[in-house]
């Protein structure tokens, strides 16, 4: 019998032989694991403070916000998620910013989060980010989610991001 609900956030180790242990094995089926991604993002960063992103890969979020009088943000839009091996770079030159910014609105400007994560899973987080979300300025990754079943839980500044999601191949 398949094994239903098992969630894994790492394979079991593999022993010194290179093998798994037969019990192992056959709780690792096609469709029965679920890849977890906790993502912490902190912000947020209004645009003229991007240079004091983080050297460090991630995915991130673009919003609309108005800046308020006693120097906080007042979120009110997701405008984008993309990823980045390094994030302060990526938002010194990004060629996006001026389509951006066609999307804030008087009297607001542009505003950043971010949440740290290993390179090797931004792609999937990126991508589940996005199909979940629809932010109106990302284009790839609205249509289908082409990655096997990804749970996202999200905390800290993540406005606008559902808590917990998960997502399976479409």
């Amino acid at each position: 019998d398949p094994v239903e609900n098992l969630i894994v956030t790492e394979m079991p180790a593999v022993n010194s032989l290179g093998w798994l242990p037969q019990q192992h094995v056959n709780l690792i089926r096609e469709n029965s694991i679920v890849h977890n991604y906790d993502l912490q993002f902190l912000g947020y960063w209004p645009d003229e403070k991007r240079n004091f992103l983080p050297n460090a890969s991630g995915v991130y979020c673009v919003y609309s916000c108005i800046p308020m009088q006693n120097n906080t943000l007042n979120i009110t839009r997701l405008l984008y998620i993309g990823k980045a091996a390094n994030i302060q770079k990526r938002h010194q030159n990004n060629e996006k910013h001026g389509f951006w910014q066609t999307f804030v609105g008087a009297g607001q400007k542009l505003c950043y989060s971010y949440a740290l994560l290993a390179q090797e899973s931004l792609p999937v987080c990126e991508a589940a980010l996005i199909y979940r979300h629809q932010p109106p300025c990302n284009e790839a990754c609205k249509e289908s989610f082409l990655h096997s079943t990804t749970r996202v839980r999200t905390s800290g500044a993540n406005l606008y991001l559902d808590n917990e999601f998960v997502l399976s191949k479409t």
